[in-house]
Parts: structure tokens; C-alpha cells; sequence
């Protein structure tokens, strides 16, 4: 790892890959989920970069609604903003740091979720791409 990159985990491009978002604070929220699809950049076993519409407060916290199509398969997913970045005139990149994986405690993401993580980048690392 360079001494510029930070990242723990290497990124994968899943084809296809969109999230729908819904921001919470320390109560629970009643609000529904984006109603536009954000493509996904890439993600890894440690959180993803989406494209949104909206400016997002690094630390709040974010649950997402994955969808791979290729897959056929939705994952719900918690998470962290880690950071919020102007792309264009109303677009944001958005990086989130998922929360953590197992049983036990509220905003815990699912063990299948790590799962399909953990085989695309065995797949990646197979193929030698970063697109799976």
C-alpha cells in the first residue's frame, strides 16, 4: 500500500451495482429510501462509493438497500458516511464504512452480506480484474 492510499481493502466494481439510501440520526427513521437508484463505484469488504444527489454529513448513519442485478439479489446493508465530496452540480460521491458483521446489536449487517464480499474479491483476486 502506498503511503497516499488509505484504504485497508481492496476495491471491487460489481457491473450493474445500485443502492437506494436512507440517512438516520439517533432515532430511528420514518423517511423512506431514495427514490433513485445511485450506481455504485465500487465497494469491499469494508464499506462502498455511491454517486448521490445529495451532500451526506460524514458519521451519520446510512442504511442501504444493495442491488446486484447480475446476482438478482438485494442485501440490506448499515453503515457509516465516511465522507461527502462534489462531483458535478448536484452530485455527490459518497463513501460509507459498513458497520459490523455478525449476530448481536442494532445496525449489525448480515453474515451473508461478508459472504458475497468475500467471494467477490476472491474473484477479483482469481481473475486478476477488479471487475466481477
Amino acid at each position: 500500500m502506498n503511503k497516499r492510499e488509505r484504504r485497508g481493502a481492496g476495491r471491487i466494481v460489481v457491473k450493474g451495482a445500485e443502492v437506494r439510501y436512507r440517512l438516520h440520526g439517533l432515532l430511528p427513521s420514518r423517511s423512506d429510501f431514495s427514490k433513485k437508484a445511485c450506481a455504485v463505484r465500487n465497494m469491499s469488504l469494508k464499506g462502498l462509493n455511491f454517486s448521490a444527489s445529495e451532500e451526506m454529513k460524514p458519521g451519520r448513519w446510512i442504511e442501504l438497500h444493495l442491488y446486484l442485478p447480475e446476482y438478482q439479489n438485494h442485501y440490506r446493508l448499515w453503515g457509516r458516511v465516511a465522507w461527502s465530496l462534489p462531483e458535478m452540480r448536484d452530485s455527490y460521491r459518497v463513501g460509507v464504512r459498513f458497520s459490523k458483521f455478525g449476530k448481536g446489536g442494532r445496525r449489525r449487517n448480515s453474515e451473508d452480506v461478508l459472504r458475497m464480499l468475500e467471494l467477490f474479491e476472491e474473484l477479483s483476486a482469481e481473475s486478476g480484474k477488479s471487475t466481477v
